[in-house]
């Protein structure tokens, strides 16, 4: 009887857990604090929800459908409060708002403008309030998961039409969501829309949208995992230029799984080649700062014109000394540091494989991988060795700490007695 009990409560905290699991948000903050939005309903119902400081919600203010093609929500910072204008109810002012999404509605979804040089469309709830302590209007798009995941692999490299490396993409983004899912919560978010993140410009509509949402639920609740069972780092760059960089090679800190290796499905790609034109002068005085020599220093310019790289190197040796190429790479914009110098006049001509740090997997080469016949699992087991494919939702019941934060965060404004 006893253990049929303890079944029977261990079925049912899966369940809730299930549940809970299949309504996971993620927060990501759009733009970088503008000074003002606007906001129209693309798809479906809304409500409009302004709440204090504390999260909870006040009142309802608006009902706002697609249907109402006359209706745009203007948002903006005045002193201390957010300010919404509609021209049917005129300026309110509030310390929060929300914009709820009707649970009618299979796949609401709006249009803001303001946060980007252009219009963009997202799905689900947004959240707007003045960040502390800098007192700035901050744009949250709080999403689903899976659609948040279909979006970044859009924006990250959706152009090319191949269903296992789109697979691939997905669950390097969904890993990424999770690993770094605590970043950003002091600010009350979890990622950015940029770079610092992972790119998210919109919800996935563009020609492949079809094949990369499939992909995304495809591998619906799949992360990828290093040897301990965590969440890798699932570092991607554009093309290896036919050898992957080993992470202590970019940053400081050494991944056993994130390694330099030969990458032949990256060769000849997309982004292979690149050249580099540079004054002589300028380089120059880079090199002998960084040795503490002079810029005529005939040794110095001999092991310079003489650098090549048969297989990829980190550094520029001279003297005994180290230069790290990832200074170079910052200093004149280069695609990447995987390069051999050619002399041209007044000039070094750097002739250069590949684009991005060179770290993890080769969207070319992956782009490759999936054209030639080769599963997502194989791209994945290729660019990060040793790892594990693992169920999301298992890995968080592991995890209590993380768990609720995951729950938590899938939740909108908060409500004393009802909801309105």
């Amino acid at each position: 009887m006893l253990k049929l009990k303890h079944w029977l409560v261990l079925a049912l905290s899966t369940c809730l857990f299930t549940e809970a699991f299949s309504q996971v948000n993620v927060r990501i903050r759009l733009g970088n604090q503008p000074d003002e939005v606007m906001v129209r309903i693309k798809e479906g119902h809304y409500h409009l929800i302004a709440a204090d400081r504390d999260g909870y919600a006040l009142d309802t203010v608006w009902h706002i459908s697609h249907e109402d093609k006359e209706t745009l929500l203007t948002i903006k910072k005045s002193k201390n409060k957010v300010v919404v204008f509609m021209p049917s109810i005129g300026a309110l002012s509030f310390d929060e708002l929300w914009l709820i999404p009707d649970q009618r509605d299979i796949d609401p979804s709006f249009i803001i403008a303001g946060v980007a040089s252009k219009e963009r469309w997202y799905q689900d709830g947004l959240h707007m309030f003045l960040s502390q302590p800098d007192n700035q209007l901050t744009v949250v798009n709080q999403v689903a998961l899976e659609k948040y995941v279909a979006g970044v692999v859009e924006s990250e490299g959706g152009a090319f039409s191949q269903m296992e490396y789109f697979k691939a993409q997905a669950i390097l983004a969904r890993t990424f969501a999770i690993k770094n899912f605590k970043k950003h919560l002091p600010d009350r978010y979890n990622l950015r829309d940029d770079v610092s993140s992972q790119v998210y410009h919109s919800r996935a509509y563009f020609r492949n949208a079809e094949m990369i949402i499939n992909a995304s639920n495809a591998t619906k609740d799949t992360v990828i995992t290093d040897e301990n069972n965590l969440p890798l780092a699932a570092l991607f760059h554009a093309n290896s230029g036919g050898q992957t960089a080993k992470s202590s090679d970019v940053w400081s800190k050494d991944l056993p799984y994130l390694t330099s290796k030969a990458d032949p499905f990256s060769v000849d790609q997309n982004s292979y080649r690149w050249e580099k034109r540079i004054a002589k002068r300028d380089l120059l005085n880079v090199l002998s700062r960084h040795f503490n020599t002079a810029p005529t220093d005939t040794n110095l310019i001999r092991a310079w014109e003489s650098f090549t790289q048969p297989t990829r190197k980190a550094y520029f040796n001279y003297n005994n000394q180290q230069l790290k190429l990832t200074v170079l790479r910052n200093r004149f914009k280069l695609r990447s540091t995987f390069f051999d110098v050619k002399v041209e006049g007044d000039y070094y001509q750097l002739i250069g494989r590949g684009y991005g740090h060179g770290v993890g997997l080769s969207q070319d080469g992956a782009i490759h991988m999936s054209a030639s016949g080769f599963s997502f699992k194989d791209i994945l087991y290729f660019y990060y060795e040793n790892s594990h494919l693992k169920n999301l939702s298992e890995l968080l019941s592991k995890n209590e700490a993380l768990r609720k934060l995951v729950i938590q965060n899938s939740t909108g404004p908060l409500y004393r007695h009802h909801h309105w």
